[in-house]
C-alpha cells in the first residue's frame, strides 16, 4: 500500500511513494487514475465526492473516497488543482502530530512526512473519521 501519490509531468506517470518504493504507474492525470479506481468499486469519484461534501457541510478539499469497504480513501494536501499536490492515503497514516506550522504525518510502514496548513489536515481527517463512522464502517483513530 502506499503513503502517497503525486503526479510525475515529465514521465507522465502517476507516482505511488512508501517507505521502499516509488511506482510510477502511466496515465494521463491523478484525477483520471483516482476516476479508474472509484469506478471499479462502482461509483464516479465526482459522485463519491459530492456525497462527501454535502453529508459534510464541505466544499474544498475534499477527498477521494474510492471504497469504504475496505476503506481507500486520498485527500489533497492543497488545491487539488495544483500540479504538484500531493494525495495522501488515509488509511497508510499511523498517526498524525500538530504543531502551529506543520503536520507531521507517520505511515504504518515508519515513513514520516511534513505537511504544511496543519489546521486544514486536521479538519480534513476529522471530516473523514466522522464520514467512515457515519457509514457504519469502524476505524481505529490515530488522531
Amino acid at each position: 500500500m502506499c503513503n502517497y501519490l503525486y503526479y510525475n509531468y515529465p514521465k507522465a506517470c502517476l507516482v505511488q511513494v512508501s517507505q521502499n518504493e516509488e511506482i510510477c504507474i502511466p496515465c494521463p492525470s491523478i484525477k483520471s487514475w483516482l476516476e479508474e479506481q472509484a469506478l471499479q468499486y462502482g461509483s464516479t469519484l465526482k459522485g463519491r465526492k459530492e456525497a462527501f461534501a454535502k453529508m459534510m457541510k464541505v466544499r474544498k478539499f475534499l477527498p477521494a473516497i474510492i471504497c469504504l469497504d475496505p476503506v481507500i480513501i486520498y485527500f489533497p494536501e492543497d488545491a487539488a488543482i495544483k500540479d504538484e499536490t500531493r494525495w495522501i492515503c488515509w488509511q497508510s497514516i499511523e498517526k498524525i502530530q500538530y504543531t502551529s506550522a506543520t503536520a507531521i504525518v507517520y505511515f504504518r510502514d515508519g515513513m514520516v512526512l511534513n505537511l504544511s496548513h496543519p489546521r486544514r489536515i486536521r479538519r480534513i481527517c476529522d471530516k473523514l473519521y466522522l464520514y467512515v463512522r457515519l457509514m457504519n464502517h469502524p476505524v481505529s483513530s490515530f488522531q
